[in-house]
């Protein structure tokens, strides 16, 4: 058995108000331009490397950001092939049965939402783990997210002269260094997270829920707040409710048999001003729970000390005679 250690570089809209953004919207944000990968074979060894430059059809020039961070130039992936025929040549340079491992879970999600958007099978991937995660549990017994340069540092795995960072392929190697250095098998035993790619992804397909006019109408709505279990598919029992958390709303809720889930909503607006719905859920590290039940009543608190202003004030206005 092979594994697949993965890298992907993705542009993004140069503007909100760009001609290809306002007309797709969220549902496709990130489109893949490049995608790098090593193969580690079953004695541990890397034997293979892998990559592929993918020509844009929505986001054709290069945000200034990604250009950037990336070093790509804008005739590099011009002269690229079509998403279409690079998930082929990528799936049959995988083998049947990929196992695949990113660091972090970015990857995961761009490469869910390019599939899903092109309307490509994704069966052919068994399973994707967070390499990330998994380094930061057997190195420091935590889930605190790391660098590729920390984690680099960490084992004392050298940059190569011939191997700049942010290029897919070059990322996927040093990855792979990293993979090597780690108790993979035990690692793979002891992963507490959903481990499949449709599990890891649990989210609605196509547009999500909706339409709705307004962020407290879709709220309201039970069918966007009520989550079920990814491995069993019974109702969970909301432990801390919805509340806004950045750009997203979050909530925690616990199955019986498989424990604690953290929820997300993401709140999508299409071209004709209306919202839609995508949620995810996801097991609910133990550094997670704390955190998100402390942002939780930091809410409650901040929601009553405003009440108690506000009625405070009312009794004021009501008090003084007028003139």
């Amino acid at each position: 058995m092979d594994y697949i250690i993965l890298d992907l570089e993705w542009n993004q809209p140069v503007s909100k108000n760009s001609y290809p953004y306002l007309r797709i919207g969220d549902r496709f944000s990130n489109e893949i331009i490049e995608i790098g990968a090593a193969k580690v074979n079953d004695r541990l060894q890397i034997v293979d490397t892998f990559k592929v430059v993918i020509k844009p059809k929505y986001y054709k020039k290069l945000n200034s950001n990604v250009m950037k961070i990336t070093h790509l130039k804008q005739e590099i992936i011009t002269g690229g092939i079509g998403f279409d025929v690079a998930i082929a040549q990528f799936q049959d340079w995988c083998g049947k049965d990929a196992i695949l491992f990113s660091w972090g879970r970015d990857d995961i999600y761009v490469m869910k939402q390019n599939l899903e958007f092109y309307e490509i099978d994704s069966s052919w991937i068994q399973s994707w783990y967070n390499l990330q995660l998994m380094f930061s549990k057997e190195v420091f017994g935590n889930s605190n997210q790391r660098s590729l340069s920390f984690a680099m540092e960490h084992f004392a795995i050298p940059q190569e002269d011939a191997r700049p960072f942010h290029d897919a392929e070059n990322d996927a190697y040093y990855t792979a260094k990293i993979f090597l250095k780690l108790d993979i098998r035990a690692a793979l035993d002891n992963y507490d997270t959903i481990s499949s790619f449709a599990s890891l992804c649990h989210e609605e397909m196509g547009g999500g829920l909706g339409p709705f006019r307004t962020k407290g109408e879709a709220l309201s709505n039970k069918e966007v707040t009520s989550l079920l279990c990814p491995q069993c598919k019974t109702p969970l029992t909301t432990s801390v409710d919805w509340f806004a958390n950045n750009d997203k709303y979050v909530s925690l809720a616990s199955c019986k048999a498989h424990g604690t889930f953290l929820g997300r909503i993401k709140f999508i607006r299409q071209s004709d001003g209306l919202l839609r719905v995508r949620r995810s859920v996801q097991k609910a590290q133990q550094e997670q729970l704390a955190q998100i039940k402390q942002k939780s009543e930091m809410k409650k608190e901040k929601a009553k000390a405003y009440r108690r202003t506000r009625m405070k004030k009312l009794k004021r206005q009501k008090s003084t005679p007028e003139a």
